[in-house]
């Protein structure tokens, strides 16, 4: 099962992003950022274990909001792409916001975002989301390359 960071400012956002992916079977493992500069953090943190040969498994994706305090998630891309994270440690970046700009939507796409996703996430669209990341294998952290290449989808 995939590993999920779900960095949302709302806590009940993040229960029922929770409930969900329980739900369908989306997800083994959740871990929760409630800002992006927890989230940077975490991955600061994440690279260090990696770097001293701990066994460490990093997210296999991230639901990210946009609108938060302290860091938003556009800074957090930002900030995200500076890291030196390894290739297998990069995971699938969803935006989930409540944002209908499409100016927001065209900014995404100067980032690593696998899609932008306007709230509320549906469960049918979770499962939409299992079904195109079902063919990871165990261990891996990214989707196969021709899924990769493609452009995210509203």
């Amino acid at each position: 099962m995939l590993k999920v960071h779900c960095i949302e400012d709302n806590q009940s956002m993040q229960n029922i992003y929770k409930r969900m992916m329980e739900a369908v079977g989306f997800a083994g493992e959740i871990v929760t950022s409630y800002n992006g500069d927890e989230a940077i953090n975490y991955y600061k943190d994440l690279m260090k274990s990696i770097s001293e040969g701990k066994d460490t498994s990093p997210p296999d994706v991230i639901f990210l909001d946009l609108n938060m305090p302290v860091m938003d998630g556009w800074r957090f891309l930002y900030e995200f792409n500076k890291l030196s994270l390894p290739e297998s440690a990069r995971p699938q970046i969803y935006i989930i916001t409540s944002s209908v700009n499409p100016v927001d939507e065209e900014k995404a796409k100067e980032y690593d975002v696998r899609e932008f996703i306007t709230k509320p996430l549906y469960i049918d669209k979770l499962e939409e989301l299992k079904g195109q990341l079902n063919g990871k294998q165990d261990g891996e952290n990214s989707v196969n390359q021709a899924e990769m290449n493609k452009p995210f989808k509203k």
